[in-house]
């Protein structure tokens, strides 16, 4: 299995919106030195046996998760209506990961809600620092930290912002 390591980053929460909405954002991305990517990419590459396998239990930001799923997209309304009005509502196409079994994702505090049973999480990430199109259909390891969603462009009930991907 042929590994590729990306870093991506997104800072702020301004960030983070801006993304969800499809905006263009500033440069957001962290630069990584060629020899840590092919650090990383050797090491992945060695280790061509290993399954991936999702803990029972995460916790939201700003605790790092990683975890494996299938990376799929869908289709979703988006404003003004959000559904409401589906001939005039713009379509918005996101990328969710879509687990083996469902996760819980607990709260330590009042920022978020804990949530249970996620099967699916829709994933943020800098759109162009990596195409998410080619990783369609495939199973990956994502890096990153989970929250809640908050806005009508959030269509799961818990999303990944994405830090590093790896096949």
């Amino acid at each position: 299995m042929k590994s590729v390591f990306v870093k991506l980053c997104i800072t702020t929460a301004i960030g983070i919106c801006i993304s969800c909405n499809n905006s263009s954002t500033t440069d957001n991305t962290s630069t990584t030195s060629k020899d840590d990517t092919a650090s990383n990419q050797q090491t992945a590459e060695k280790d061509t046996t290993r399954t991936y396998s999702n803990q029972a239990e995460y916790s939201y930001e700003p605790s790092v998760s990683t975890i494996s799923g299938k990376i799929t997209s869908e289709v979703f309304y988006g404003p003004p209506g959000f559904g409401e009005k589906p001939e005039t509502d713009k379509k918005e196409e996101q990328y969710l990961l879509v687990l083996d079994k469902p996760i819980d994702v607990i709260t330590k505090d009042d920022s978020n809600e804990s949530k249970y049973k996620i099967s699916k999480i829709q994933l943020l990430y800098n759109k162009d620092a990596v195409d998410m199109a080619k990783y369609a259909g495939s199973t990956v390891l994502l890096t990153g930290t989970f929250f809640s969603a908050h806005t009508g462009h959030h269509h799961t009930e818990v999303l990944m912002v994405v830090t590093a991907l790896e096949r």
